[in-house]
């Protein structure tokens, strides 16, 4: 008889290495918004083409930039009344501009450390209309120097853009995140005697 050897059964036993350690998830970093920075670099001198030049010195707000701007730097609130086309829309926040970054200004002037300049429109096709034509009148591409901020539109440069049109609604709605609108400098609110529900809230918080 013949005993059939019994084969042994072999288990063979494989490591499995440890799963390597997770590390902690990389938060990304927020980008700043327009609101909360303040623009890194100076505005650059406008290039307007002459014949705009020639056009702006024919508006009754471009011939009165001096008492204007004068009036800005002695008064916290200042109320500019003129006729229809008089250009208070286009050309009050260029001399504004203008003048938070002169540098022959008193470096004690509240305008002369202004960097952010916001004008509030009660309709949207005003606010992007005048922010092209203002920077078609320093000769630049919205967006740049100028920029603006409707419901559903942003043009804007949170490190270039000093001047910004937008909506009285986006700025209320920026008023409810930043009540003292913290990082802006000086607040034009256009088309006030229209009287909107708007801008008569807007006034009362500015007010505060």
């Amino acid at each position: 008889t013949t005993e059939k050897k019994k084969k042994k059964k072999t288990t063979a036993t494989r490591v499995v290495p440890p799963p390597p350690p997770q590390l902690p998830p990389t938060k990304k970093k927020k980008k700043a918004s327009w609101w909360d920075s303040a623009p890194t670099t100076e505005p650059p001198p406008a290039r307007t083409p002459p014949s705009i030049e020639r056009a702006r010195s024919q508006l009754p707000a471009f011939q009165a930039r001096e008492s204007i701007l004068e009036a800005a730097n002695e008064n916290r609130v200042l109320l500019v009344e003129a006729g229809t086309g008089a250009g208070k829309s286009t050309q009050v926040p260029q001399l504004l501009l203008l003048s938070s970054s002169s540098s022959d200004q008193d470096t004690t002037s509240s305008l002369r450390r202004s960097k952010k300049i916001v004008v509030a429109q009660p309709r949207r096709l005003a606010a992007v209309g005048v922010a092209h034509r203002v920077a078609e009148e320093r000769g630049e591409r919205v967006g740049e120097v100028v920029g603006f901020a409707v419901r559903g539109q942003v043009e804007m440069d949170s490190s270039r853009t000093a001047l910004l049109f937008c909506t009285t609604g986006v700025l209320l709605n920026r008023m409810r995140l930043d009540a003292t609108l913290r990082s802006v400098d000086v607040v034009v609110v256009d088309e006030v005697h229209e009287r909107s529900v708007d801008c008569d809230v807007l006034l009362a918080l500015l007010r505060r």
